[in-house]
């Protein structure tokens, strides 16, 4: 049975689409850029939409580059989506844990965060948190890949 408010019909449809249409545009935007940025700042480019083309150009090659795998790989014919956006989706969750660490650890440095550094109470409620959506992850990973598995 469909997810349809009672008494729904056509525009409900059209309108959870658009929803669909706008969730992904926006996260395909989100994506590239946040991409384009992470590889400017490894390579010490600018990296900014407030920089123009001139000033910035390997920042938006970067972002034309992931817009244009996206679009791409989109666009294969009988590509197998809906696998490829699962194998994503365990990328993801295998190397959540490993940037929630990485900040941690960045927030508990003394000489990058001065006073804000972490206290206990805010370490241990940090490391219970990491290691919840780290144990979270893999049961979604594992169960991603192997759905049987699980039950």
């Amino acid at each position: 049975m469909p997810l349809l408010p009672h008494g729904s019909g056509e525009m409900a449809k059209r309108l959870f689409a658009i929803g669909l249409f706008d969730a992904g545009f926006l996260g395909a935007i989100c994506i590239s850029l946040s991409s384009s940025w992470a590889i400017g700042e490894v390579f010490g480019w600018a990296h900014s939409l407030n920089k123009s083309v001139r000033d910035a150009p390997w920042f938006y090659l970067a972002y034309l580059l992931t817009l244009g795998t996206a679009g791409s790989v989109v666009l294969i014919p009988r590509a197998p989506l809906v696998t490829i956006t699962m194998f994503v989706q365990v990328v993801a969750v295998t190397l959540l844990p490993a940037a929630l660490v990485f900040l941690l650890l960045l927030l508990n440095d003394k000489a990058l965060m001065g006073e804000h550094v972490n206290t206990r109470a805010q370490n241990f409620a940090n490391w219970t948190i990491v290691v919840i959506v780290a144990i979270l992850s893999s049961l979604l990973g594992v169960q991603t890949l192997f759905p049987r598995l699980l039950g």
